[in-house]
């Protein structure tokens, strides 16, 4: 979630001040304002300061990048193992389809009666990236078209023997008791059982290996793997952790930052930007609609520059975003290739770790004691609690150990959507904002809609911020399995979606 301005206030020992909108004059928000201002500027300067130190990397854009970096200036060294990025467009087919982020779920549905402790992995992905061999370089990529599938298989098995890394498209087969290989259905991602076709890492294919079957395999793609990220780790967590005994705020939120980051960068897609000129095919096929967008622009406001100012004309589909900037023409492409240092593999790699790490965390609870799980989190009662503690994964400071968070009662609602105490966590809705009616199956509150900046560059207006009231629906519904007479969550069999 991206970092609220008032905590980074704290942490660089700037408050955030506060004021009533509702009654403030031009000077107070002023002071507002600045106040605002200053605190990004430290912020920003306290990072400069932070890299600099350390030896990491100079400023980037964004907080992916930073820590990308950091690890190729001061911790990847070639000579102990080098990544090769390849551009095998089959093989970037299936390592996207493995890409899967994490699991947020219910078990129980409804008031708890019981008292529930939620609990936090520490460092989750990190723990991954220390100690899980991630793909460095691409051996081969297997499909059915031209190999018999008793060959594939052949395949896998060797490759897994000899400690490669995998990933396959397989046909697979589940129970309802260890339905817990998340899958994408109608965009809901959610537990299934039965058997179906889906594309897998190294540790989910362990996981189903041991607890359901493969039927057949389909494609494969077989990697050289190394322990590519624990010295990087070590460093930021060591350093975290002393941060925090130090009560560093700002360091200790760096190191977190730069931990948490890097794995998407290695999944990142390439965007174009494509500069207009008057011989340009795209600019003869469309001048006509951009020129009734810039007319737009201008009708809306004619003081309106396109030598100072930047606009956003919008889109056309199937080709992409148009903009001006110092009055000249762009058009924006988000394209399904990978950008130029991306490996998908190690991205999945790292998620698909990281979703059975919490999966072992619920089988060792028993589902019977969980509550909800939110990709690095648990909600679970004191039996569960105490299966955990038996196992010794529960320590407030070990990487990849659970911590408590909180204790208290809770009510479930759906994915993203639930109470817990006097807390209220709703997707999209923010704590302030004003509950206009609840019942049984929804809430409908009062939000605010901050208008985004693309709208703005596409109405011409880049020095205001437009902020209007309106009425947002959250549903308690849950649509992502069945609930029993007792508020227990049942997977769908894979048939019951099909046939939807």
């Amino acid at each position: 979630a991206p970092e609220k301005l008032e905590s980074i206030g704290e942490s660089v020992g700037f408050s955030k001040l506060k004021v009533d909108f509702d009654n403030v004059s031009d000077k107070e928000l002023e002071i507002y304002c600045k106040r605002d201002t200053e605190i990004i500027f430290q912020f920003i300067k306290k990072l400069v300061d932070f890299l600099e130190i350390n030896d990491l990397t100079k400023l980037k854009a964004t907080a992916g990048s930073l820590s990308l970096n950091s690890f190729r200036h001061r911790f990847y060294n070639p000579e102990d193992f080098e990544i090769i990025v390849h551009n095998w467009k089959r093989t970037i087919k299936l390592e996207r389809e493995s890409y899967r982020g994490g699991i947020t779920d219910v078990f129980k549905i409804g008031e708890s009666q019981e008292e529930l402790i939620k609990l936090d992995i520490n460092s989750q992905y990190p723990w991954t990236m220390k100690n899980k061999d991630l793909p460095t370089k691409l051996v081969g990529w297997f499909h059915e078209f031209n190999h018999t599938n008793d060959k594939l298989l052949k395949i896998y098995k060797t490759s897994k023997e000899q400690g490669y890394g995998i990933i396959i498209k397989a046909t697979i087969e589940l129970s309802k008791e260890n339905a817990y290989i998340l899958n994408k259905f109608k965009y809901k991602s959610m537990f299934v059982y039965g058997q179906f076709k889906i594309s897998l890492c190294t540790p989910e294919i362990e996981f189903v290996e041991q607890y359901g079957k493969i039927i057949i395999i389909h494609e494969i793609s077989v990697y050289k793997t190394e322990r590519i990220f624990e010295d990087f780790v070590d460093f930021f967590y060591n350093l975290r952790i002393k941060a925090k005994q130090e009560n560093n705020l700002i360091t200790n939120k760096f190191c977190k930052l730069i931990l948490n980051t890097q794995y998407g960068k290695w999944g990142q897609r390439e965007i174009d930007y494509v500069p207009l000129d008057e011989n340009s095919e795209f600019l003869k096929w469309y001048q006509d609609i951009i020129k009734l967008k810039i007319e737009k622009i201008k009708k809306k406001n004619p003081d309106f520059t396109f030598d100072k100012q930047m606009a956003y004309l919008g889109t056309i589909e199937g080709e992409g975003e148009i903009y001006v900037v110092n009055n000249r023409l762009y058009l924006l492409k988000h394209t399904s290739k990978n950008a130029y240092d991306s490996f998908v593999a190690i991205a999945s790699f790292i998620t698909s770790y990281s979703r059975m790490l919490l999966i072992k965390y619920v089988l060792i609870a028993e589902r019977e004691n969980v509550y909800y799980c939110d990709t690095d989190s648990l909600v679970v009662n004191k039996i569960g609690y105490n299966n955990l503690l038996r196992n010794k994964y529960i320590s407030e400071t070990k990487i990849g150990s659970l911590k408590i968070e909180d204790e208290g009662i809770g009510s479930f609602y759906s994915p993203k959507f639930y109470d817990f105490n006097t807390e209220r966590k709703c997707k999209g809705i923010k704590e302030d904002s004003l509950l206009l009616l609840e019942d049984d199956v929804k809430t409908i509150h009062q939000v605010e809609n901050w208008q985004r900046w693309k709208t703005d560059l596409s109405k011409g207006y880049t020095n205001q911020q437009l902020i209007t009231v309106s009425k947002k629906q959250s549903n308690k519904i849950y649509t992502k399995g069945k609930v029993d007479n007792k508020g227990n969550v049942i997977p769908f069999i894979i048939d019951d979606i099909i046939s939807v």
